[in-house]
C-alpha cells in the first residue's frame, strides 16, 4: 500500500498589509527595492516559502502599482478602499478574503526586509507544536 506524505498541521494564511499612502516615506514604500525586488513581493515571496497559503494582499493606495509588483506570484489581492481610516480597516479587509477553513493567520507589513523565510517558518512550526494544549 501507498502511503501519502503527511500534510503539516493546522493550515495559515498569510496577509501582507501593503495599503497605506508612505506619506513619510516619499513614495510608495511598497515599491521599494531590496536585493533588486519590491518589498512587498519580498514580503509575499517569504510568506510563501515559509509555508503560508494562501497569501493574501491588502491594497489600497498605489494599488494598481502594487498589484503590478505581484505578478507572477500566488498572492490573491483585495483592495481596502477604506485604507486611509488605518491599518485596523486593512487588517479586517485580509482576514475576511481569508478562507474559512484556515485555522490561524500570519499578518506582516511589506516594509520588512529583515524578515526571512526561516524566521517565520520558526513561528509557524511554534504555532503548530503549541496547538492542542
Amino acid at each position: 500500500p501507498s502511503v501519502a506524505a503527511a500534510s503539516p498541521v493546522g493550515s495559515i494564511a498569510g496577509i501582507v498589509l501593503a495599503a497605506g499612502r508612505s506619506r513619510r516615506f516619499g513614495s510608495p514604500k511598497a515599491l521599494a527595492e531590496v536585493g533588486g525586488r519590491a518589498l512587498v513581493r519580498r514580503a509575499v515571496d517569504v510568506l510563501a516559502a515559509a509555508g503560508a497559503d494562501p497569501v493574501v494582499v491588502v491594497l489600497g493606495a498605489d494599488r494598481d502599482a502594487v498589484a503590478a509588483a505581484l505578478v507572477g506570484t500566488t498572492a490573491h489581492t483585495v483592495v481596502n478602499a477604506d485604507h486611509a481610516a488605518g491599518i485596523g480597516t486593512s487588517l479586517a479587509a485580509g482576514a475576511r478574503a481569508c478562507p474559512d477553513d484556515i485555522d490561524a493567520v500570519l499578518v506582516t507589513t511589506c516594509d520588512q526586509p529583515g524578515t526571512t523565510a526561516a524566521l517565520v517558518r520558526s513561528v509557524i512550526d511554534a504555532w503548530r507544536a503549541g496547538r492542542g494544549r
